[in-house]
């Protein structure tokens, strides 16, 4: 009969350990991993949230911003990351030609260009090109072309101002004016170079029909008068991407600008150079008109375009790459020719070529592609990889088993230490008592795994003695215990006259204790210290029944009572709960009535049986397995005290008859960890 509650100081272990040693361990980390970090525990979170930790995740060399970017003035340095690491409002660089944000992922520095920062030919003659303001952006103007028939933008950004080691894509933000031409065919020519590697694509800024297969009409407002006749029919061809052709097109974003990805390029070590980015059309003399540029962006690449860092797996594993999708009702032509899906690792790729996959729908509505298999021999290789298991091992063992858990989701090679035997050897309790044969088959293959075996409150394991079981509490990693029926001292238990043996079902004991009728109630539990967890707080509770017929269980009140060494505390609580519905006298039902219940009895029964005023009783609670549970009281286990645990719950006053009580566990608590 009782329970541990979670104490405040049950935490830790952990708060011992120098913050220092958190830091340097979570410093090594990447940004999400120190917030996912910070939910381990109040001692990590007080480490991973600490300024020690947030200054090494900073990107270095942060540009000067604007003044006022940064009011009011951040409060700490991870409070400066989330402000700059805030993609819908990027920070103002000093010079007003260029914004910038931190990627809250990797921590990588991310650039927008103004089209003032930009080289546009012709950009200053009115004849061909025009600033307008621009509403709702980082910078004031944009440029409007007029009419053209030699396109070339140009823009370039300084490789230190780069994150090193990192995979960077360039895109052009832009709109359409009313009365645009010229600008879906020719294609254009989008070329970013970085030191001696160049890399070319096709582009469209005006995005292709894909709906229909007949010729397409150009709308009137694309036929200005400066454009030749001859345009003019031209115009009127089918704009689909010519076969073979592999074109970049422009997509829609939620603010109504149009975003074109212009290639991508590594960043290494931060190479001592300058990136180069252009858009061109330069063939031919062909009229074009009615772009309006406003940024050139560069976007870190993650994995939702495609990619993702071998140092993000984890090593000697498999992997199934997966695309999520779904097909609206007009589209086409996805059915027929197949698809090819390919895998590039390091120097290899893998094409799925000779079977055609198809997708699934998932539950959640969307469709689900496999694309193919990788092996990732390599694995992490970040920095914290490099620290040895075993400092993180030690730094986890001193948590608890939560915090443990959380710890392993922080990323790969955290994971590998807080599944270690060598910290859940530690956050086993000791001293476990013996089972019975057969409660932990097949056995456990780790220290973990036997822990989660033993912290299943739905399964709890029975010792050896066949009248109590345990559970360990997957909290705070507690002893917690159940006491059968037969293992209680039930005063006048054996004698048939009074109380009855009964089969339980579902339940780990075979049989409980049924109250015939008597007249004194004296039922007394106990423990030895020294099975409990040392400096832990329990709760004791009952867990029984109301038999058909039973009555005089709600009046007298009960006496709970529990001692521990010295310690002693009392309580009044009422096994039968009572009736809170209604203000007036209520007569208790025939049932009630039993031959042995005297006259003068049957009609005090009629009684109002609501708690009396000023009286605080503890009232029952009936689990979702329909037995009732009442709670006796609290105690404290100092360092495991060398003594007993004594609890009794007694009715003996008066000589009121009684029945119907069953006193049994036929299932454990899940809502609190303890013994029953």
């Amino acid at each position: 009969m009782a329970t541990t509650t979670e104490s405040p100081a049950a935490p830790c272990e952990i708060a011992r350990m120098p913050e220092e040693l958190l830091s340097a361990s979570i410093a090594r980390t990447a940004p999400r991993d120190a917030c996912r970090a910070s939910a381990v525990s109040t001692a990590w979170r007080a480490a991973a949230d600490s300024d020690a930790v947030w200054s090494c995740l900073l990107p270095r060399d942060l540009p000067p911003v604007a003044d006022g970017e940064l009011t009011p003035a951040p409060r700490s340095k991870k409070d400066l990351f989330m402000r700059l690491s805030d993609p819908a409002r990027p920070v103002l660089l000093a010079d007003g030609l260029m914004s910038m944000w931190v990627d809250r992922v990797t921590g990588a520095k991310c650039y927008m260009l103004s089209a003032r920062a930009l080289c546009i030919i012709w950009g200053d003659t009115p004849e061909y090109w025009r600033w307008i303001p621009i509403a709702n952006s980082r910078f004031s103007e944009g440029a409007q072309l007029r009419a053209v028939c030699w396109l070339e933008i140009r823009g370039k950004i300084h490789c230190k101002m780069l994150s090193p080691n990192s995979t960077y894509a360039a895109y052009m933000v832009f709109n359409m004016a009313e009365g645009s031409y010229g600008l879906d065919s020719p294609l254009q020519d989008a070329e970013i170079s970085i030191g001696a590697s160049k890399s070319t694509h096709q582009v469209c800024l005006h995005d292709y029909d894909d709906e229909g297969e007949e010729e397409e009409e150009v709308p009137q407002n694309y036929r200005s008068i400066r454009v030749p006749i001859i345009r003019r029919r031209l115009r009127g061809r089918n704009r689909r991407v010519p076969p073979g052709a592999h074109v970049h097109l422009p997509k829609r974003r939620a603010d109504g600008w149009m975003e074109l990805e212009m290639g991508e390029f590594n960043n290494e070590e931060g190479e001592d150079g300058e990136v180069s980015i252009s858009l061109m059309e330069t063939q031919g003399g062909h009229w074009k008109k009615g772009l309006i540029a406003t940024e050139l962006l560069h976007v870190w690449w993650l994995e939702i375009r495609g990619k993702i860092d071998k140092k993000m797996l984890s090593r000697s594993s498999t992997y199934a790459a997966y695309i999520m999708f779904k097909v609206t009702p007009r589209s086409f032509g996805l059915a027929s020719p197949c698809q090819h899906a390919s895998i590039h690792l390091g120097g290899t790729k893998s094409t799925c070529l000779t079977t055609v996959r198809l997708p699934q729908e998932r539950a959640d509505g969307w469709m689900e592609l496999e694309m193919g298999e990788f092996h990732n021999d390599e694995g992490e290789d970040g920095e914290i990889a490099r620290m040895p298991v075993e400092l993180l091992s030690a730094s986890i063992a001193r948590t608890a088993p939560r915090d443990a858990c959380r710890a392993a989701a922080v990323s790969t090679a955290w994971r590998a230490a807080a599944d270690s035997d060598a910290v859940w050897s530690c956050l086993l309790p000791r001293d476990l008592p013996p089972v019975a044969d057969g409660e932990l088959t097949p056995a456990p293959r780790s220290k973990k795994d036997l822990f989660m075996r033993l912290s299943d409150p739905a399964r709890p394991v029975l010792l050896a003695d066949g009248l109590m079981s345990m559970w360990v509490d997957r909290v705070t990693g507690a002893k917690c215990y159940m006491l059968s029926a037969r293992a209680l001292c039930i005063r006048w238990g054996d004698t048939p006259q009074y109380w009855c043996w009964v089969p339980i079902a579902n339940s780990r004991f075979s049989e409980g204790a049924q109250l015939r009728a008597i007249c004194w109630l004296e039922i007394r539990g106990k423990k030895h210290c020294k099975m409990l967890s040392p400096n832990s707080t329990y709760a004791a509770y009952m867990v029984f029944n109301m038999a058909e017929g039973s009555f005089g269980l709600n009046s007298p009140l009960q006496d709970a009572e529990i001692s521990i060494g010295a310690s002693k505390s009392a309580r009044q609580v009422c096994v039968h709960d009572y009736d809170d519905e209604g203000e007036e006298e209520e007569e208790v039902p025939r049932i009630y009535r039993s031959i042995w219940v005297p006259i003068i009895r049957r009609r005090l029964m009629g009684r109002n049986r609501r708690v009396p005023p000023g009286a605080y009783v503890h009232l029952p609670k009936r689990r979702a397995d329909g037995w009732m549970e009442l709670e006796m009281g609290e105690f404290n286990n100092e360092e495991g005290e060398d003594g007993e645990v004594s609890i009794s719950l007694m009715d003996t006053e008066g000589g009121h008859w009684k029945k119907g009580l069953i006193v049994a566990e036929p299932g454990t608590q899940k809502e609190k960890n303890g013994w029953h």
